[in-house]
């Protein structure tokens, strides 16, 4: 039996001619309709992806993590002393800020979360029949549908772009007379160069300081959202401290011999917007100038007690000395939005703010932000 499908208005007007009387139109010149065929399997392809880059985690690198650093930053409320097992320094405890950056595993995890968001439904382990996806020693191996392969490409390349964006943070730092910052402004004779917000710096006009200004220059470059730092300066061996020692008929001391940095530590994490317009800089500034240690202080310590037999013991007294350590200290820490290439004024401090004696020029710290095409 051959069934026909009969297109519903050819159907009606079969009707009407047969109430009428009219001859019935022709089985054969009524066209079938074929039937809607089956759903076509959609071609998949299998193709790797290199993802290394990608799942690889982005080292940061943190002043309090370098034995040179922990000269230039006090750790809070810490003493004097050399019993840090990372190296010799002015600080007893070594404080490391803790690293938050993900491992590889959760960077993997979220990436495959990613990937699966393309056509969600397809995914083997969301119930679909369509796409697949491992991972071998970074490469993602994935089967899908062509389209699917596509947009599945162009996110890899738009998280593999946002990752590879180096960033260039410029810093100076100046010392200036009281009160003459204003003249380094933009806009320096107008109302709004020293109110509130954003203060930006002619830097045409502080390149034309006189040459005996004092005036330090860093650069660091670095990936999108990287902590890095610079030390640059002096480091000193100091005796901090001395233990005293003493014992029956015996008295020494133990000197605790440790470094003290003269000079600049910086440590910046740019971060740029969506826009590429602006940054988040996150900033840590160390200024240290210290004068020549003092004359050497003497420290005495005798033995608890005396032997038994008579006769003369050089080791009954011990002597030692230290120095002190006096110096300017400047810290900044922050964390500001910047305009991309715009000379920002983020930091302006005196010297040395005592009511006698003190220096009162001031020290500005101005930082710019400029993105690495």
């Amino acid at each position: 039996m051959i069934v026909r499908v009969i297109r519903p208005l050819v159907l009606l007007a079969c009707l009407a001619a047969i109430l009428s009387g009219a001859p019935p139109i022709p089985a054969q010149n009524v066209k079938p309709q074929a039937a809607d065929a089956p759903d076509e399997k959609p071609q998949l392809v299998t193709r790797l992806y290199d993802v290394r880059g990608l799942i690889t985690p982005t080292p940061q690198f943190t002043l309090d993590a370098s034995a040179h650093g922990l000269g230039f930053i006090a750790p809070a409320n810490r003493q004097v002393g050399s019993l840090n097992p990372y190296g010799p320094n002015l600080f007893t405890v070594r404080e490391v800020t803790p690293d938050q950056s993900p491992t590889r595993g959760t960077l993997l995890a979220s990436l495959e979360t990613l990937v699966r968001s393309v056509d969600a439904e397809s995914w083997n382990e969301a119930g679909g029949q369509i796409g697949a996806l491992a991972e071998m020693d970074g490469q993602l191996v994935i089967t899908q549908t062509i389209e699917n392969h596509k947009r599945i490409g162009e996110l890899l390349q738009q998280l593999t772009d946002s990752q590879d964006q180096y960033l260039r943070t410029t810093a100076d730092w100046v010392v200036v007379g009281q009160g003459d910052v204003v003249g380094l402004l933009k806009h320096a004779k107008s109302k709004k160069a020293d109110q509130g917000g954003l203060r930006e710096v002619d830097m045409s006009v502080l390149n034309k300081l006189p040459p005996a200004t004092p005036r330090f220059h860093g650069e660091l470059l670095s990936r999108n959202g990287q902590t890095v730092h610079l030390i640059s300066g002096r480091e000193r061996t100091v005796t901090a401290n001395v233990n005293a020692m003493v014992g029956t008929g015996v008295a020494a001391f133990d000197p605790m011999v440790a470094n003290f940095g003269s000079g600049i530590a910086l440590q910046v994490n740019p971060l740029i917007d969506c826009s590429h317009e602006k940054a988040t800089l996150t900033i840590h500034s160390t200024y240290n100038d210290p004068a020549e240690p003092g004359p050497p202080i003497p420290v005495h310590a005798g033995a608890a007690t005396q032997p038994t037999t008579a006769g003369p013991n050089s080791s009954d007294v011990a002597a030692a000395s230290y120095r002190t350590i006096d110096g300017i200290v400047q810290e900044l820490r922050t964390t500001v939005q910047l305009p991309l290439g715009a000379a920002v004024l983020v930091g302006d401090m005196t010297l040395h703010p005592i009511a006698k004696g003190g220096d009162l020029r001031e020290l500005l710290l101005i930082v710019t932000v400029n993105e690495q095409k």
